[in-house]
């Protein structure tokens, strides 16, 4: 986990993620907001299961929205 707040400055991290996979649970969640600050992975992997064509997805309980990404 990184606070963007805390360490304005992603560079380093961006440098040590730049060449490897991603692993990420939902991220259509996640990727506009590292994208936001500059982070874009090159292979991202995504572990959220996705649902075969025609199938209806699963009734979840409505989650609270969450706050903007910056600030």
């Amino acid at each position: 986990m990184i606070d963007p707040a805390a360490l304005p400055d992603l560079s380093p991290v961006h440098d040590a993620l730049a060449d490897v996979e991603w692993v990420l649970h939902a991220a259509t969640q996640d990727l506009p907001c590292l994208a936001e600050v500059g982070m874009r992975p090159s292979r991202l992997f995504d572990t959220e299961p996705r649902r075969p064509p025609g199938r209806a997805a699963p009734r979840r309980p409505r989650r609270r929205r969450r706050a903007a990404c910056s600030g």
